[in-house]
């Protein structure tokens, strides 16, 4: 098992690899990749504040968090440039996650800048990204983590990736959410009778979909402290619900590539843009 951990320098990125580490199983190699990306107005008007340090600092301090984390420091990559530079090196090699600093930009502003976004877009591994500083999140204590939860095989593929990869001897959390009232058509909403119908049968499937994820957790000696269903739109009742202190999101990704993915986002990618909680994000693996 390996994994890449992407650095510029910064604090955040450390603070992603110490959050990522914290929740792994033990024994992975990690390598890192120190990326600075050339200078230009962008960098200029939001990344001013980022003092990157020389390369040897970086990999000293890289080493040090990582084997004091019980793993293998692996091999060390340096290059200038874009965030091309990643990408081409994980189409290139093979990794089981990526490890990502991100410099707390949301919304829009986090859709055009930030470099996490971009890496996640096309990255064929597992993401996790980790924004700011949060040590609420770093207490040697038992941890509790939220996987969200849908009826398609987009979940269960996040579901074997954070199998393999975390320690799961944790306070495993599912949670899925389904269309309310007012989110289906008008000419629906209308007619009591069918409206209630539909709402029992998303009711049911949600049901179904937290139970056998379950099932399959229990199969693998994994115990799930809570299952809960919401109602509304996925990525803000999920956001309102993971005020509460959770250590990790894990969602899956359909991995879209296009206008209206770019301009509204995904549930998985809004989540991102907005949390201020670790999150892994598992793309659908393409064939």
């Amino acid at each position: 098992m390996k994994y890449l951990f992407c650095t510029d320098g910064s604090k955040e990125s450390f603070n992603a690899l110490e959050g990522a580490l914290r929740l792994v199983k033990n024994g992975f190699t990690v390598d890192v990749f120190f990326i600075k990306e050339e200078e230009n107005i962008l960098n200029k008007l939001y990344n001013n504040e980022i003092k990157f340090l020389n390369f040897e600092k970086i990999i000293k301090k890289s080493k040090e968090i990582i084997e004091k984390h019980y793993h293998f420091f692996g091999e060390a990559f340096v290059e200038k440039g874009s965030v091309q530079k990643v990408i081409n090196h994980l189409d290139n090699n093979f990794y089981n996650m990526v490890i990502l600093g991100s410099h707390n930009y949301i919304g829009v502003q986090n859709q055009f800048f930030s470099f996490a976004r971009k890496v996640l877009e096309t990255a064929p591994c597992p993401v996790f990204i980790f924004r700011g500083e949060h040590k609420k999140n770093f207490p040697e204590k038992r941890k509790s983590i939220l996987l969200c939860v849908d009826s398609t095989y987009q979940t269960l593929n996040a579901v074997i990736s954070f199998m393999k990869n975390f320690d799961t001897d944790n306070d495993i959390n599912l949670i899925t959410v389904s269309a309310d009232f007012f989110q289906h058509p008008l000419e629906i909403s209308l007619s009591g009778n069918y409206v209630e119908e539909i709402l029992e049968n998303e009711s049911a499937i949600a049901k179904k979909s937290l139970d056998e994820i379950e099932r399959i957790l229990c199969n693998n000696s994994i115990n799930v402290k809570s299952k809960i269903h919401l109602r509304g739109n996925p990525s803000e009742e999920i956001l309102n619900f993971v005020q509460k202190d959770f250590s990790l999101i894990v969602l899956g990704s359909h991995s879209r590539e296009s206008l209206v993915d770019f301009l509204f986002g995904s549930v998985s990618k809004s989540i991102l843009d907005y949390s201020v909680l670790p999150v892994l994000i598992v793309p659908t693996k393409k064939i």
